[in-house]
């Protein structure tokens, strides 16, 4: 493999990102997506990715799928919402690329296009704005239960009793 020196330099500073990231891991998952895509970066044109991922996942005592999908996950956020939207939720400890905060993220996303915003309209006041706007909203999962609701979700232990009683 023939590298320049700047290229390995590269490389090396990506390491180092990526370690720092693997040591905060359970800070958040966005900055180790973001390490480890631009580590991914400099291994796809000679196809050392996979070795890399398996590499960081035995560092990290997990599977190189998830590996995978911790960048998967960064690249998606990152294409959805604007960096400052993005760091004003880490500023209230909420990390946006955890797949948990999927429909927090879609609600942001749909609060910045109804509101007709662009990514580069967005300032950290509007951002904060946006952010806790989304999150003063109450999800599905959080509603109470209201007496004349003639739709009310069955509970998990519902649902697997129903499933057995029925095979």
């Amino acid at each position: 493999m023939k590298s320049s020196l700047s290229e390995s330099g590269a490389v090396a500073e990506a390491r180092i990102a990526v370690v720092l990231a693997i040591k905060q891991s359970h800070l958040t998952r966005f900055n180790l997506g973001k390490a480890l895509f631009a580590y991914r970066a400099h291994f796809r044109a000679d196809r050392g990715w996979l070795t890399a991922a398996n590499a960081v996942a035995g560092a990290l005592g997990c599977d190189e799928r998830t590996i995978r999908n911790i960048v998967a996950d960064y690249e998606r956020l990152s294409a959805a919402l604007p960096t400052v939207v993005i760091e004003a939720a880490h500023s209230r400890g909420i990390d946006l690329a955890q797949r948990r905060h999927r429909q927090t993220v879609a609600a942001i996303e749909s609060a910045i296009v109804n509101e007709g915003n662009g990514e580069c309209d967005i300032d950290e006041k509007e951002a904060e704005r946006i952010v806790s706007n989304v999150l003063v909203m109450r999800s599905p999962n959080q509603r109470e239960l209201v007496q004349d609701d003639p739709f009310v979700s069955l509970t998990r232990a519902e649902r697997q009793q129903i499933g057995r009683a029925h095979v």
